[in-house]
């Protein structure tokens, strides 16, 4: 089953697209008369190349403003089904060994914020959208909140984020 076409299009394998499918076709039924695999793969692509809207509603043979819903549905439906599975604290001593293996010791995430303009009028014409993901030393996200306006700075994303809440309440019962 193996294609090469699969993760270079995608960034994943085919098997591991079909898997990533059957978790998440439930979430993606509202999606209609977009199939779940359409919309699955525009948000792919669209993350594997950092492509615009209108780039993968050409690839895809979709409008824009259904790439950009697609995205969004397909990005909270990964975080509602799949979000569990990344446990930032329950793996906290694994990654501040990895990043002293990089001579960054006790560090124990990289956090970045990319905003991503979106196509359209949905958010004016300057319209963008603010993505923040931790990842660890592999390069494996550790969070990833999205959908923030691009309006806020830095600050108020993490402010507001589940990420720095979950920080704080985690300090709060270690003090106790």
């Amino acid at each position: 089953d193996y294609d090469p076409r699969w993760t270079h299009f995608f960034n994943l394998s085919k098997p591991s697209f079909t898997l990533l499918l059957r978790l998440l076709t439930p979430s993606l039924s509202s999606l209609s008369p977009l199939p779940p695999n359409f919309a699955l793969a525009a948000t792919l692509f669209r993350l594997a190349h950092s492509a615009s809207f209108s780039a993968v509603s050409r690839r895809f043979n979709i409008d824009s403003p259904a790439a950009c819903v697609a995205f969004y549905t397909v990005c909270k439906a990964i975080n509602e089904n799949l979000g569990h599975l990344f446990e930032f604290k329950s793996d906290i001593n694994r990654i501040i060994v990895g990043f002293g293996w990089i001579s960054l010791p006790n560090c124990c995430g990289v956090l970045g914020l990319e905003k991503f303009k979106l196509d359209g009028d949905l958010l004016g014409e300057n319209g963008s959208l603010v993505v923040q993901a931790l990842v660890d030393s592999e390069g494996r996200f550790l969070d990833v909140s999205a959908g923030w306006p691009s309006t806020l700075t830095p600050e108020k994303v993490l402010r507001q984020s589940k990420l720095l809440s979950g920080v704080e309440e985690t300090d709060r019962k270690s003090v106790v």
